[in-house]
């Protein structure tokens, strides 16, 4: 019963794998599901899944542009007190492996 529903379902329903990195370098990995649900395209998932897919382009600049001003930093007297407030900037929580 079950393997001829899920033989029947298996055109219309897709895998969503996705990797996030935290900048201390945390890995979690995830997996979510797609299912279309007519010819045009209209497909169905959770509200988060939709966020991290709508929110993966914003995230990667505001990454991109939190790294330029990191390297930009000059390492001196101060640079504890700018890196902080850079990280508090971009909502980085600071942790060991901050300074590379």
């Amino acid at each position: 019963m079950f393997v001829k529903a899920i033989e029947a379902v298996n055109s219309f329903t897709r895998p969503i794998h996705t990797i996030a990195r935290t900048y201390g370098g945390l890995i979690s990995l995830g997996t979510s599901t797609l299912f279309f649900v007519n010819e045009n395209g209209f497909a169905v998932t959770c509200k988060h899944v939709l966020n991290q897919i709508t929110q993966a382009d914003v995230i990667y600049e505001s990454f991109q542009h939190f790294k330029a001003e990191r390297n930009k930093l000059i390492r001196d007297g101060k640079f504890k007190k700018y890196q902080a407030k850079t990280f508090s900037a971009y909502y980085v929580r600071m942790g060991k492996r901050n300074i590379k």
